[in-house]
């Protein structure tokens, strides 16, 4: 009789030990996503795509959502992007099953081309009310070495200035190749109605201009507003153009000029 009890306990004491494994495992499954590529390898400068899906039970809200892209390096991984929020076309709210679909570009935050190599997308979500923080890594991916690309990003540091008011200019290399600036020009023209008109042009290169100027490398140099006559240039619109002859490429950026209040 005794024993028929113990064995009852030891039985009782099993089942009760796997529901729990089973409520356990239940829960753990209530909040789950999981992070792909539409692809394993994709050519240099390409696009990729990325794809979240909750895989949970449960709502997934995105608020504290963020991610980024590592290079692929053994077990480890070296950022090259980070996006701190959630992507903009995404809800606050992401139902079990549905899926948020966004691209990077395969550049870095600093808008320069990655080089060929593995990398894996890395998502983390943090829901503090449910007690829930999870970080996710997508499979690795490849980007293929592909045709070396020249090219340079140009903006100005504001959109708006009143006369008179110095206008900085930014460089930056934005391809993968070393750029020559040596033969450099900077021309700021003033778009009107009837046409386009030279402001104040310039066959020199500003100072803080490296040369050579490497991937990635950006500098900034001012424009005093002063035209080729010596003249404080009156409100109007304007774009600066510049050109590097020895490479072949143009950069430019438009701003307006408004009067004094």
């Amino acid at each position: 009789m005794k024993k028929s009890r113990s064995a009852s306990f030891f039985i009782s004491l099993t089942l009760l030990l796997l529901a729990l494994a089973v409520c356990v495992s239940a829960g753990a499954a209530d909040y789950d996503f999981a992070v792909i590529t539409d692809s394993d390898s994709y050519d240099a400068m390409g696009t990729v795509t990325i794809r979240m899906k909750n895989t949970g039970s449960r709502t997934l809200n995105l608020n504290n959502m963020w991610w980024q892209v590592e290079t692929k390096e053994g077990t480890s991984g070296r950022e090259v992007f980070t996006e701190p929020n959630r992507p903009d076309d995404a809800s606050v709210l992401l139902q079990p099953g549905e899926t948020v679909t966004w691209t990077w570009d395969t550049r870095d935050n600093e808008g320069v081309a990655q080089p060929a190599g593995a990398y894996r997308i890395k998502v983390g979500i943090s829901m503090p009310k449910a007690e829930y923080e999870e970080v996710k890594y997508s499979e690795p991916f490849h980007i293929a070495a592909g045709a070396e690309k020249t090219e340079v990003t140009l903006t100005c540091d504001r959109e708006r200035y009143r006369v008179g008011d110095p206008v900085v200019f930014t460089l930056k290399n934005s391809g993968t190749t070393t750029l020559d600036t040596s033969r450099f020009t900077w021309i700021v023209y003033r778009h009107t109605e009837s046409g386009i008109i030279t402001s104040s042009s310039h066959s020199e290169r500003p100072g803080a201009i490296p040369d050579p100027m490497l991937s990635g490398d950006s500098a900034s140099w001012e424009w005093d507003m002063v035209n080729d006559l010596g003249n404080t240039v009156t409100p109007g619109h304007f774009e600066l153009e510049v050109q590097l002859l020895d490479e072949g490429i143009e950069g430019n950026c438009f701003f307006t000029v408004f009067p004094e209040e």
